[in-house]
């Protein structure tokens, strides 16, 4: 791609932010969010995956994701998101977020992730996935991001997988999600 391509489509998705993310609920400047795991429900390979996803993501305006432990409760402190497993609302997600907010800044969240989401990449991604909605970013039905949807497919013995490409197409930010991010976040 070359740099007048890369620069028209960081223009167009700048014009292009949907109405989710300009009226979304976003963390306040400088904040230190605080990661909790619920206590049991993840083993150690997955606290790394997640610990992985956190350092994904490099918003601006000095907002920081850091793993501060467990807890046996959500979490309602300012600037805290509380990780549980758990199925989704919605039975063909594999996580889902649920956010509480006040004069559009964001004060606390939940993250659901499903049980079955468990290997290293998938459980990185989807975590990734569900933080950027906490910056505001929408899902993105045709982007090769971390904010693409990669839809379900069902596999042999009735368990849920996901597309066998999304490993190359869903495991990190893209140009167009951290344009978006730098525009929430002027």
């Amino acid at each position: 791609m070359s740099y007048r391509s890369l620069n028209i489509l960081i223009l167009l998705s700048l014009m292009s932010i949907s109405t989710f993310a300009q009226t979304a609920a976003r963390w306040p400047a400088n904040s230190q969010v605080r990661v909790y795991l619920t206590s049991g429900h993840f083993s150690e390979s997955e606290k790394i995956a997640i610990k992985s996803a956190l350092s994904l993501w490099n918003p601006p305006e000095g907002i920081t994701f850091a793993l501060a432990g467990e807890t046996s409760s959500v979490e309602t402190c300012d600037g805290c998101v509380t990780v549980l497993r758990g199925r989704t609302t919605q039975p063909n997600h594999l996580g889902e977020i649920r956010m509480a907010a006040s004069n559009h800044q964001l004060l606390f969240a939940v993250i659901t992730l499903d049980p079955q989401a468990k290997s290293g990449l998938l459980l990185q991604t989807v975590f990734a996935h569900e933080l950027g909605h906490s910056l505001g970013l929408d899902d993105c039905l045709k982007c090769n991001s971390i904010m693409g949807v990669f839809p379900r497919v069902k596999v042999l013995g009735g368990l849920w997988g996901v597309s066998s490409d999304f490993t190359t197409r869903h495991t990190k930010p893209s140009v167009r999600d951290l344009a978006l991010l730098n525009a929430l976040y002027p």
